[in-house]
């Protein structure tokens, strides 16, 4: 009988099977021939077409194409295999495990077969009773069934839903098993089936329970959260998600208490409760609707900001509906954005905190957060501005690519390109008050150092208040900052500062009403430490190749005589930036400087000489270089004889210096001079070169004199 059911299963065409390929056509009557063995009343002869079969679905062919193998797979093989689970013989018990596994593996649809499979794997796992053992008595293939259930869940995820009750009954009893392995494996699969089906809403029964207790369990709940045991804090605040899991909406009429437990629970040392709080939070903005909670929230972080409030802020937002945060958006975004919110505190806990906000906002709301870009950009300058953790400062830097990529912008450097107006309006509304330490100041800098081609756009709001900051009455640690990121713009401002071209109309504001009060010579450390801030602005600025040579002139021509005097100053590094300005200054002016002036500047760099860095000295040489290249191109060279014999005696002097780079250095100098008044130096070397340690660069000196004529 069993073998007529299997010859009319396969000559009686299947509803699909009229779509079927030829090749499951064929897969269908092979199997045919071999299914009849399993109801073979001898265990041999089950284990034999077991075998057969097994063979079969291994081998190449049409077996191994999972579209083929879906049709004969469901409808012959599946409802054997699955009577062969309860098979008196273990090994044909572990034959169908087997391949019942494989096939699985092989079908073009495994959620096909869980209507079957579950129920089957659930009778054979437990027993009509949880304390009585089992159906199954073979250890190894109680695993293997556990096994078999794990390959279902990871084949099918959310698939297994409608049959978790099958699946849950399982597990019930496998958990349990004397077998370790059994148990170990159970773990794994009940973890699987967690994270693969949806979260598994409690039953009408449980919900009605909890909302009629709610108002009973909750006061004690909220103060055993806060209890001084805790083994108690902890189980109070993982208690708190449950119940309002199954409480929903009616939490809404015991937020008030929930949320100040939540305010209180979430400064807790412990982290297990602080996670379990912020679940509570969660639930609260999935339940409730966000005007209530928002209301309730946001009042008392505008009475006292902290930490805890802005993560129950962060974490019920997280947990709320898009489309119900979505209308209240620009409101939560402007309130976190007031100073009494955002710069409440400089402690890196609520900086965190803060920017979770934020990161909750972008996340839930997506290309909705274009209405209040601008405060969340402003929040985020905020947070990099005043955290003192480098890590922080780079979560806020990737929230806002996170904010510019919703906005479908490229870069962060696009939004302050959007925004950068408003902002430098608001943050230099008070910049006459501000000192070191003003939020407002550290805000400024993150937006110049950060802006790029966008603070080309800003110049109006920018040099003001730079112009306004960098007086020598405002406080000295202030200016010393807004230099330092000065010069970081300058050096590379084509990209920055004058991206739009606009920034040498500015030129004379910078040179006579920033630069200069800041150069001029005042007792104290710390003015000298500005002398050298000063300094490397306008080094920046001269070498930024912003500016043209004529516009380089009316910068040596207001500022020359200071920095001249810069180079008596105590710090190395003034100094040798002072020599390349100087330097510079020269090479641009050519010969068109003032007689005057330019005779002015050799005595300066000759002292330089006699410095005690080597690199200022070499500094200075090169300098000198140019000062002689200057004279050449003068038009009355004699009217600087006197000053190029005075320089030559004074060269040749440290032509004899112990350091040979020096040495090397003054020789080239005195080569670049002697075409000015070659007799004169022939004279005046030979005069001290019997007052040399050695004659060897004297008469070096003395060839080149007497060569360059013949090369000319």
């Amino acid at each position: 009988m069993a073998a007529l059911g299997v010859a009319e299963a396969v000559a009686a065409p299947h509803p699909a099977e009229g779509a079927e390929t030829a090749e499951a056509v064929e897969l269908s009557r092979a199997l045919s021939r071999l299914l009849p063995g399993l109801e073979a009343d001898s265990k041999p002869g089950r284990r034999r077409a077991l075998e057969a079969l097994r063979r079969a679905l291994e081998e190449p062919g049409p077996a191994a194409d999972p579209t083929a193998f879906q049709g004969p797979w469901a409808r012959l093989l599946l409802p054997r295999l699955l009577r062969c689970l309860s098979d008196p013989a273990e090994g044909c018990r572990a034959l169908a495990v087997h391949l019942l596994d494989l096939g699985l593996r092989r079908a073009a649809r495994p959620r096909d077969a869980l209507p079957r499979l579950l129920p089957a794997l659930a009778a054979r796992l437990a027993g009509p009773v949880p304390a009585r053992r089992p159906p199954e008595a073979c250890e190894e293939l109680r695993l293997a069934l556990v096994q078999l259930l794990g390959l279902a869940v990871d084949l099918c995820g959310a698939a297994l839903a409608p049959h978790l009750d099958d699946a849950l009954r399982a597990l019930r009893c496998s958990l349990l098993d004397p077998f370790a392995a059994v148990r170990r494996e159970s773990c794994s699969c009940a973890a699987a089936l967690a994270q693969a089906t949806p979260e598994r809403r409690p039953v009408l029964g449980c919900r009605e329970l909890v909302f009629r207790n709610l108002s009973k369990i909750l006061p004690a709940l909220c103060h055993d959260i806060t209890d001084w045991v805790v083994g108690t804090r902890v189980k109070s605040a993982q208690l708190l998600p449950v119940l309002l899991l199954h409480a929903e909406d009616h939490a809404t009429q015991h937020l008030e208490v929930v949320l100040r437990t939540l305010f209180q629970a979430c400064t807790d040392e412990e982290a297990a409760v602080v996670q379990s709080c912020t679940r509570s939070a969660e639930l609260v903005g999935t339940f409730v609707s966000p005007e209530v909670f928002l209301k309730l929230i946001l009042s008392t972080l505008k009475k006292t900001p902290s930490a805890s409030g802005l993560l129950v802020l962060a974490s019920a937002m997280r947990g709320c509906p898009r489309e119900a945060l979505q209308p209240h958006l620009a409101a939560i975004a402007t309130e976190l954005a007031q100073a009494h919110i955002c710069q409440a505190s400089e402690n890196d806990l609520y900086l965190e905190r803060l920017l979770l906000c934020v990161q909750a906002l972008v996340s839930v709301c997506h290309e909705d957060c274009g209405v209040a870009s601008l405060q969340l950009l402003d929040v985020l300058l905020t947070i990099v501005a005043l955290a003192g953790a480098t890590g922080l400062r780079d979560k806020a830097q990737e929230t806002m690519d996170s904010l510019a990529m919703v906005e479908g912008v490229s870069s962060c450097q696009d939004l302050y390109r959007k925004h950068i107006g408003p902002l430098l309006e608001r943050v230099t509304a008070s910049h006459l008050d501000w000192t070191a330490h003003s939020p407002e100041l550290l805000q400024f800098s993150v937006i110049v150092a950060q802006s790029g081609p966008a603070l080309g756009e800003a110049l109006p709001h920018v040099v003001p208040t730079l112009r306004a900051c960098l007086q020598p009455s405002q406080d000295p640690q202030m200016r010393l900052k807004l230099f330092s990121i000065l010069s970081t713009v300058l050096l590379r401002a084509t990209d920055t500062i004058n991206s739009q071209g606009q920034f040498p109309s500015y030129l004379e504001t910078v040179t006579k009403d920033i630069l200069a009060p800041n150069l001029q010579w005042h007792a104290g450390r710390t003015a000298a430490a500005i002398r050298t801030a000063a300094v490397s602005c306008l080094w920046a600025l001269t070498s930024s190749e912003v500016l043209s040579a004529e516009q380089i002139r009316d910068v040596q021509e207001t500022l020359m005589p200071q920095v001249l005097t810069t180079l008596e100053e105590d710090s190395k590094m003034t100094r040798l930036i002072s020599c390349r300005i100087i330097n510079t200054f020269l090479k641009t002016s050519g010969g068109m400087t003032d007689p005057e002036k330019l005779i002015r500047i050799y005595p300066e760099l000759l002292k330089r000489l006699d410095d005690v860095s080597n690199d200022v000295r070499m500094a200075a040489a090169s300098t000198l270089v140019t000062w002689l290249q200057c004279v050449k191109g003068a038009n009355a060279k004699s009217y600087y004889q006197s000053s190029v014999q005075y320089l030559y005696r004074e060269l040749l002097v440290h032509l004899d210096d112990p350091e040979r780079a020096i040495q090397d250095a003054i020789l080239e100098v005195l080569k670049e001079g002697s075409g000015l008044f070659p007799d004169l130096l022939v004279r005046e070397t030979e005069a001290v070169i019997h007052k040399h340690r050695s004659a060897t660069y004297c008469e070096q000196l003395l060839q080149h004199v007497q060569a360059v004529p013949a090369t000319q």
